[in-house]
């Protein structure tokens, strides 16, 4: 058994080096590699696919909600052309509201040589028992004042039943009754950027009224002149002839001020495109004073003066009193011709137009301090506003 070494050595040699054996344990190892790569590859290229078909039915089914989506939308809101002509029916919507109540006004005044003077204007009837307000410029100096209706075209006479220079406003009546009238709005909620219209009537044959459109450009803008102070709303709609004293209106046909040429007027060349409206708020209060009192009651100082800097170089500036009125709360607090005012109410003043927007915050009875500059001295008194004189 244990005979030869070389036998044994053979025989395992012999059987390590078995063709057949050692051939089928290597083909079995190639097998199971090639299978391992071919499943690795299937399962790629399956996860390929199912991301490619994932995303191009993800990126179908957005492109289909979205599509929805905006045919939703474009069903709830109008084009383009659609928002024009809502815009358009709503300013004619607003005219046909505002028209009937707006008139044309003639003021026609005698020259001499029996030579007669026409001008044309607007009005807008704020009562239906036949008051109208419109612009004091509109019907100053006028020996007759004739009003045509916008309704039946009917011309009227009209009497003035009173006015305020400062403001620019008067009233005038004709005799009629149930006229139509027109709806005041609240000034004071007026925006920058809203649609303005302006209405006036045209004095033709035929009774017309005229409209331009705008924006609202500014408010509560204040305008000097002459020592006053007018509070306007600022448009870009144009204010002509025909429709000064006319209407300024919204949207919604709410009047919101009454238009003003001769404000575009004083301004000069370079407010051209610019047109001046007095705010609705404040026509109504003067609209009020006039149809209880006949005129606008104002707060006086009592002095006549002008913006002045004090001679020989010293450094005061303030409103110079060239005359005191008699009677009023300056004469009665001893202020006099030459005083320089340089305070009142505890504020600093250099200008007419500050004084008179101080005094404007106040009331009838009110006493206020005023500092004046007397040929070198400083003094200070108190004053009592006072109604000031009527307005001629």
């Amino acid at each position: 058994m244990y005979g030869n070494n070389e036998d044994i050595q053979d025989a395992m040699w012999e059987s390590v080096k078995d063709k057949e054996h050692g051939e089928i344990n290597f083909r079995k190892q190639k097998n199971k590699i090639k299978i391992f790569f071919r499943i690795f590859i299937f399962i790629l290229v399956a996860v390929i696919a199912g991301t490619v078909s994932s995303l191009y039915i993800v990126n179908k089914k957005y492109y289909e909600i979205c599509k929805m989506k905006d045919d939703f939308l474009n069903s709830q809101i109008p084009n383009k052309n659609s928002i024009v002509e809502i815009y358009d029916d709503s300013i004619s919507t607003a005219a046909d509201v505002v028209g009937p109540s707006i008139v044309g006004i003639t003021n026609k005044t005698q020259k001499e040589l029996d030579f007669t003077s026409e001008s044309s204007a607007s009005g807008i009837i704020f009562d239906s028992g036949g008051y109208i307000v419109t612009n004091y410029h509109v019907i100053k100096g006028a020996n007759e004042i004739i009003v045509k209706l916008s309704n039946n075209g009917k011309s009227l006479k009209a009497k003035l039943v009173g006015s305020d220079i400062q403001s620019d406003l008067a009233i005038i009546k004709i005799d009629a009754k149930n006229l139509p009238v027109a709806k005041f709005g609240n000034s004071n909620k007026v925006k920058v950027g809203e649609t303005a219209i302006a209405i006036g009537n045209s004095l033709g044959k035929e009774s017309t009224i005229i409209i331009t459109t705008g924006r609202i450009s500014a408010i509560n803008r204040k305008i000097q002149y002459d020592n006053s102070t007018y509070k306007v709303i600022q448009t870009d709609a144009a204010i002509n002839s025909s429709n000064s004293g006319g209407a300024l209106c919204n949207i919604e046909g709410e009047i919101i001020g009454i238009n003003n040429l001769k404000i575009g007027e004083l301004q000069g060349r370079n407010t051209e495109g610019i047109g001046f409206a007095i705010p609705a708020n404040e026509v109504s209060t003067i609209v009020d004073q006039i149809m209880k009192f006949g005129r606008v009651k104002r707060l006086d100082l009592g002095i006549y003066g002008k913006d002045a800097v004090s001679a020989k170089g010293a450094d005061v500036k303030g409103i110079y009193v060239q005359d005191v009125i008699q009677g009023s709360g300056a004469a009665a607090a001893g202020i006099k011709p030459t005083d320089i005012i340089i305070g009142l109410d505890n504020k600093n003043i250099s200008k007419f137009n500050e004084l008179s927007q101080i005094i404007e915050e106040h009331k009838v009875g009110d006493t206020i301090k005023c500092k004046i500059w007397r040929k070198g001295t400083i003094i200070e008194i108190d004053i009592v506003l006072l109604e000031g004189k009527e307005n001629e």
